[in-house]
């Protein structure tokens, strides 16, 4: 039996064309070179959002410290000393999420998701749900405020307010 995939058809040349190696070559490289294009700007977003939730964590950390400042001015400390630890709870993890990249938080992810299969495969579904709801919603109110109330203008959506519009008598 002969193998037709190896055969070379009549006409055709034995040598591959030069031309169509070159192309394939610029290709991959194309392909290369996108790919490292949307990696790093993927790095940059990703730095960029990182360093502002550190600074939105810094803040919060400044405020529970004020917090905890209050509390002892009241006597209370209890809520004082919970106050403080929650302090030093986001002043760490501003500390550690500065310290991250891209790079690590994908690795530990996949690490996370190796170890804890269930727990991660929900967590993203509660994630996912949450962002939907959040989507939804601040979709509502964009168009809620933008909109008339549509139960006080029937006629709006064609309604049953068949009066004429004013100068549109027909002669």
């Amino acid at each position: 039996m002969i193998d037709q995939g190896k055969q070379p058809s009549p006409g055709a040349p034995t040598q591959p064309n030069p031309s169509t190696e070159s192309l394939k070559q610029q290709g991959r490289d194309t392909a290369h070179e996108v790919g490292e294009a949307a990696q790093h700007q993927a790095e940059g977003y990703f730095n960029q959002q990182r360093d502002n939730a550190a600074e939105q964590s810094h803040k919060l950390t400044g405020v529970l410290q004020k917090m905890a400042d209050e509390f002892d001015n009241q006597q209370q400390p209890f809520f004082s000393k919970q106050a403080r630890k929650f302090a030093d709870t986001t002043e760490r993890f501003s500390d550690n999420l500065r310290d991250k990249d891209l790079r690590s938080v994908c690795n530990e992810a996949q690490s996370f998701s190796r170890r804890e299969p269930a727990l991660f495969i929900g967590g993203v579904i509660a994630a996912g749900f949450l962002v939907s709801r959040f989507l939804r919603s601040s979709n509502q109110h964009s168009h809620g405020a933008d909109e008339p109330d549509s139960r006080l203008n029937s006629n709006a959506l064609g309604g049953t307010d068949r009066r004429p519009n004013p100068g549109s008598e027909s002669l």
